[in-house]
């Protein structure tokens, strides 16, 4: 499992948007990880960090994933971020289906 922080910040969407989305402008400790992974909370050393921070009023919300590149490369990453998207808005979405979207993935490194 990811290591997964969910917190509440004081900050403002709008206070954000004023401060052009500057690093400096976002809630404190939005990046719970450095540059190379460290052991997490749960004492064991994570490939995959989260971290979601709800703004002040539910003005919306940041969401930091932090994956090293040794695990996955960009287009991964895009991948992961997409489908996790994809399972919240279908969640979300009160639909009849009782199964979420699939999607075939190939794995095999041969076909590159």
């Amino acid at each position: 499992m990811p290591e997964y922080l969910e917190s509440q910040s004081t900050v403002h969407f709008h206070d954000l948007e004023k401060a052009k989305f500057s690093w400096d402008a976002l809630p404190q400790n939005v990046a719970t990880v450095g540059a190379f992974p460290a052991v997490g909370v749960s004492g064991i050393i994570k490939l995959v960090n989260v971290n979601i921070i709800r703004l002040a009023e539910n003005s919306g919300l940041v969401l930091f994933v932090s994956i090293p590149h040794y695990a996955v490369d960009g287009v991964g990453y895009c991948a992961f971020v997409n489908r996790w998207a994809e399972l919240c808005r279908w969640m979300q979405s009160n639909t009849t289906e009782n199964e979420p979207p699939r999607h075939d993935y190939n794995f095999d490194r041969s076909t590159i």
